[in-house]
């Protein structure tokens, strides 16, 4: 099942897709697909356009590893979050814009405390771009270093180098991202 469904997203690329994300085991499956879709869609998309970006003008990315306690958990059904060993997509727009009301929950007392250093963290950024105007600010991505900030509740934010570069430098070479 798993390499049909690889098959059905990438066509002539989905057997080299499955020796790169490999599921010998139905129990495997999930996982495997999320990291492919993840990598995929979201994390070696946006290593690729910043790459492009950094070329023209100063730019900066970032990694969010929090799964907030008011996003979905993974109940089984499909409407609910399927990521394994990553945020979803878009799980840090509650903490981002300190929101948690509006995705019917609260902030746990740290995640309120992550959410208003990242909202200043944001704010600052707009306001000053690579300025330091607080206590820290977004790294200047560095295609050779391939930078990205880690935000995680917590922790303290790192830069990471490399940050799933073998599995980019995979896509990569696949020439997925030429259209950039």
């Amino acid at each position: 099942m798993y390499e049909r469904i690889l098959y059905a997203f990438f066509g002539s690329l989905a057997e080299k897709v499955f020796e790169r994300y490999p599921a010998q085991r139905a129990s495997q499956v999930k996982e495997a697909l999320s990291f492919v879709l993840n990598d995929y869609a979201f994390t070696c998309a946006v290593r690729s356009t910043v790459r492009s970006s950094a070329a023209i003008e100063p730019t900066a990315t970032y990694v969010w590893m929090h799964q907030p306690s008011t996003y979905p958990r993974n109940t089984g059904t499909v409407s609910h979050c399927t990521c394994s060993g990553c945020a979803c997509h878009g799980a840090e727009l509650t903490s981002i814009f300190h929101t948690a009301t509006f995705a019917n929950g609260s902030f746990t007392p740290s995640e309120n405390t992550f959410s208003l250093d990242t909202l200043s963290l944001w704010s600052s950024f707009t306001k000053t771009a690579f300025k330091p105007a607080s206590t820290f600010t977004f790294p200047q991505y560095d295609a050779q270093q391939d930078n990205a900030l880690l935000l995680d509740v917590g922790q303290p934010w790192t830069v990471a180098q490399g940050y799933r570069s073998e599995y980019c430098d995979f896509w990569d070479s696949l020439g997925v991202y030429n259209y950039l």
